[in-house]
């Protein structure tokens, strides 16, 4: 009987653990004050509480070729003529891609598309809905007229839409951990949960 008991307190305890919803996101997310939760319809996501938010196209950030600005965040703050921000692109997809596939080709396309184009590095990240992706970190300028800066990007794939993530940094920023965070912190919400809304 004592065996059982501590076997069932254990299993609770890594349930408990295990659990990734919004409310555990913005839990967490309270301990590290410079983040907020972000919360639409379809995704959650943490983004620094300094930065604005914009939740449709701004002028602040260049327009995608392809998808629509789902979610632009600005700093506030101008070094050297540019503004940190993290924009997150959805696009309707016909095709069965999974997020980790997505990545690697987003990442492939900017290389190709990228001026001056310089891989920092990659990894493998997992979302908190347990998807699988890749992180790239590279150093580019978006097009002629953009400085260049430092890109933290990863993809998502929800049901039969992409998000692309991207973090432009001023290129004098060389530790990338928090902004990789925060990228990390991405989740779609279930298909459930968004039929309830």
């Amino acid at each position: 009987m004592k065996k059982l008991l501590t076997i069932f307190i254990t299993l609770f305890i890594l349930s408990s653990c295990f659990n990734w919803n919004e409310s555990n996101t913005r839990e967490s997310l309270d301990k590290k004050t410079w983040l907020e939760v972000y919360s639409t319809w379809t995704f959650t996501v943490a983004v620094p509480t300094a930065w604005e938010k914009f939740s449709k196209n701004t002028d602040l950030v260049p327009k995608p070729i392809f998808g629509e600005v789902v979610l632009a965040s600005v700093s506030k703050n101008e070094k050297l003529g540019f503004y940190n921000n993290f924009v997150v692109i959805s696009q309707n997809i016909w095709t069965d891609v999974s997020s980790l596939d997505y990545s690697m080709i987003n990442n492939a396309l900017s290389a190709k598309d990228y001026l001056e184009y310089e891989e920092l590095k990659q990894r493998d990240i997992i979302f908190p809905n347990w998807k699988k992706s890749k992180l790239y970190v590279f150093k580019a300028r978006y097009n002629e007229k953009s400085p260049k800066a430092v890109f933290i990007q990863a993809g998502e794939v929800c049901w039969n839409t992409w998000y692309l993530l991207t973090i432009w940094l001023n290129q004098s920023v060389s530790d990338t951990t928090k902004y990789e965070k925060i990228i990390e912190t991405f989740t779609c919400k279930d298909e459930k949960q968004v039929e309830e809304k």
